[in-house]
């Protein structure tokens, strides 16, 4: 069996009202591959694509049965509808233990097809024991309202979530303080824009809060309170959400005078107390580090990318002075530090420099193997004068001949040694110079140096 054709209908509810969602797919069953997939709503379509893929495959079975026709004898397979108007909750496509499979074929998108096209099977590898939408932590009131309604009633009263409609969640209670500006929330979300002074976390945090003029400060924060925002405490009571560095979902931090390795648990300062969430100093190290008390700017998420369509450049040292006024002193350098692994941090090699080294080592490598290629010719000529050495004999001066041994061992001293030893340093020596070209020239293929990114 080559082939087998899914067929299947799906109903959602959305903005749209109820719509029926037609699959067709053409699975290996050994591999489990989708060799061909098509989704539509619109029922002609449907049946269109059916008809075409039959023709194609004529002898595949449809839904495992031989010469099936779901829009003649009502065989599609049903499937469940979609927790949140197209968004798959974990029980979709479940296993046999009930949980999330996610090498089910039918969990995987179509190759060659993108996540948003109508259709296209989401990715939830990333978080697949939390559900879609997360109210637990919205007050006992809201949350019966919501959930007493069905579908289509929330639909129509526009908070089922889906294409721009509002969502249910928890909406934190942000606590604002007087000197704060305060942007946000949404209607519907715990995005902040807050301009005010350097804060951490409660109104007493960070030099804003033990009173420091010049530490004005920007926070833009989206995901306040992090994956279980909450609006009220399980006795149900309002309860305040703070800022959290450590908790909050994705930040870009822009602050004149900030402790900003401490304040966001970098390097030294990477331990975290999780009751207090908080990073804390290590014993007897210095309270706000080198870079402390200075203006910062910090952008934290899950996944951060800096984009430049023609270049980019991360530069250091280009004032005499810092923001508060104060000389420059030493030049810092840029550190790419992964996993918060201060300790084991190396300096960046200079490309250039390390070339102009190993082409140094690699010439006196090469003029050793050139001064024991001669020495090996000098051997050799001393060999060959050996083999042909005699003496005069006590008897009447008479030259005597050359010794056989001699001569035959030295013959074959001569071979061996032009055979082996010098063809070998003659390989050794064109070895160095694919060294060289491969690894310390422009042109070689595994040139050591970058051909687009710099550092100093």
């Amino acid at each position: 069996m080559a082939t087998e054709i899914s067929a299947s209908t799906t109903t959602v509810v959305n903005s749209k009202g109820e719509q029926t969602y037609y699959s067709f797919d053409v699975v290996d069953p050994k591999t489990g591959q989708i060799k061909e997939s098509f989704n539509t709503t619109d029922p002609g379509a449907a049946k269109a694509k059916f008809t075409e893929m039959k023709g194609k495959y004529p002898t595949a079975p449809v839904n495992g049965m031989s010469g099936g026709d779901p829009f003649e004898d009502g065989t599609f397979a049903a499937q469940t509808d979609y927790e949140v108007g197209g968004f798959a909750g974990p029980e979709k496509f479940a296993g046999p233990d009930g949980k999330f499979n996610q090498n089910d074929i039918r969990n995987m998108p179509t190759p060659g097809s993108s996540p948003y096209e109508e259709g296209a099977a989401l990715d939830d590898s990333s978080s697949i024991e939390k559900p879609a939408q997360w109210i637990d932590g919205m007050s006992r009131k809201r949350k019966r309202s919501y959930e007493k309604l069905s579908k289509r009633q929330k639909s129509e009263k526009k908070i089922l979530g889906v294409n721009g409609q509002k969502r249910p969640q928890p909406m934190v209670k942000r606590e604002d303080l007087d000197c704060e500006k305060v942007i946000g929330p949404g209607p519907d979300n715990n995005a902040f824009i807050v301009i005010g002074n350097d804060r951490v976390q409660h109104g007493n945090s960070g030099y804003g809060g033990a009173g420091h003029t010049q530490c004005d400060s920007i926070d833009l924060v989206a995901g306040m309170g992090g994956p279980y925002p909450r609006e009220v405490d399980q006795d149900n009571r309002s309860v305040p959400t703070n800022p959290n560095f450590f908790v909050d979902a994705a930040r870009i931090y822009i602050s004149q005078k900030t402790n900003v390795d401490k304040n966001f648990g970098i390097g030294e300062f990477a331990r975290y107390d999780a009751t207090k969430q908080m990073s804390l100093v290590p014993p007897g190290g210095d309270e706000i580090g080198v870079y402390g008390a200075k203006s910062a700017i910090a952008v934290k998420a899950d996944n951060v990318r800096l984009i430049g369509r023609e270049s980019i450049r991360i530069v250091t040292g280009t004032d005499d002075k810092n923001s508060q006024n104060g000389k420059v002193l030493a030049k810092s350098g840029i550190e790419l530090i992964a996993n918060n692994d201060v300790e084991t941090l190396q300096p960046i090699v200079l490309g250039d420099n390390l070339q102009l080294a190993l082409i140094t080592i690699l010439n006196n490598v090469e003029a050793l193997a050139k001064i024991m290629h001669g020495y090996i010719k000098y051997q050799m000529k001393y060999n060959q004068a050996l083999q042909r050495h005699t003496h005069v004999s006590p008897f009447y001066g008479i030259t005597t001949l050359e010794s056989e041994p001699a001569m035959i061992a030295g013959i074959k001293c001569d071979i061996e040694t032009g055979a082996n030893t010098e063809l070998s340093i003659l390989k050794h020596i064109t070895n160095l110079q694919g060294i060289k070209h491969n690894f310390l020239t422009d042109s070689g293929e595994s040139f050591i140096n970058s051909r687009n990114n710099k550092v100093n």
